[in-house]
């Protein structure tokens, strides 16, 4: 069956993007090229795999299909849990704050699997939101995407004299969630598709918004740097909102058909398959940051065959 390869190979780059982004690449070379790419370019991946994801969701609900849907998507992540579990199902003790603690891992997903639980959320929402008008949905998902914008940014550069506030604001999940994150580009997928906007835009206002958009980010990220210098993990960039939508709709306007069987599927199991292979390696072995991401990546790759080839039987696998 001919498939869209230009989104198939954008999937692949963007997971291997989450492998480079986790592993901290290029870390060992220039803390410069590790703000313009880890906490800079790279941070494109995740939110375009929300519009990715929502995009198609639109399809499943005109169809009355987003039950069977979401309830794939619950599966393969109860799989991809139980997966894990080695790693995060380890409780130091069975006193209620410990199964609390366990609870929420359960709820907000393990390491990179939150973005599962962003999924999940996100569809759930717009079930019951299916019916709004678009411009409220615009409004609502922008509004909560610029309010993830302001706690990130507040917690990088403001001090509250309360360091609870601080703590919490600090904390990923205060703004890398489901309201603040996934569900504002899970719905900007959604609105794409539902409006067809895609099909009126062309190819060269995309580009451009996407020269635009990846210049205007690298430059924010270069702002950071000179700013930070040593903080990790800025999900939550302003000029996502124009690069990713802009990125994703060239992508799908390009319509590259053919048919390289199961592409797809191995950026998928890239992205699940690669945190195990990074913390095995970081346990036992002190590679610098870069040679580590190519390991990674070169281990992930070939387990993805092994995970394709199961998903045959296994459909929940991937």
């Amino acid at each position: 069956m001919s498939r869209n390869l230009a989104l198939d190979l954008l999937k692949v780059v963007l997971a291997l993007m989450v492998v480079a982004l986790h592993s901290r690449f290029l870390a060992d070379v220039s803390p410069l090229a590790t703000f313009l790419t880890v906490d800079g370019l790279f941070r494109i991946a995740v939110p375009i795999f929300f519009l990715i994801s929502g995009f198609y969701f639109y399809p499943a609900v005109m169809k009355k299909n987003h039950v069977k849907w979401i309830t794939r998507i619950v599966l393969l992540y109860a799989f991809w849990m139980l997966f894990y579990a080695y790693f995060w199902f380890r409780p130091t003790s069975f006193s209620g704050a410990e199964m609390l603690r366990l609870t929420g891992i359960v709820l907000g997903g393990y390491y990179h699997l939150w973005y599962m639980v962003g999924i999940i959320g996100s569809a759930l929402l717009l079930v019951s939101m299916k019916h709004w008008p678009l411009r409220y949905l615009l409004m609502l998902s922008l509004g909560a995407f610029l309010l993830g914008v302001a706690i990130q940014y507040t917690a990088l550069y403001y001090r509250f004299s309360d360091t609870a506030v601080n703590d919490l604001l600090s904390r990923p999940e205060s703004h890398r969630n489901i309201l603040l994150l996934a569900f504002p580009f899970f719905c900007g997928g959604f609105l794409i598709s539902k409006s067809g906007i895609h099909t009126r835009l062309g190819l060269r206002i995309p580009l451009i918004a996407s020269l635009v958009g990846i210049l205007l980010l690298v430059t924010e990220a270069y702002l950071n740097y000179d700013a930070l210098h040593q903080v990790e993990g800025i999900d939550n960039l302003l000029t996502l909102i124009l690069v990713c939508p802009a990125l994703f709709i060239l992508i799908i306007n390009l319509d590259v058909r053919g048919n390289i069987p199961h592409l797809a599927q191995y950026s998928t199991a890239i992205y699940f398959v690669h945190v195990f292979f990074l913390f095995t390696f970081l346990k036992f072995f002190s590679f610098t940051a870069s040679l580590m991401t190519l390991i990674v990546v070169c281990a992930s790759v070939m387990a993805a065959y092994v995970l394709v080839r199961a998903s045959k039987r296994f459909n929940f696998i991937l």
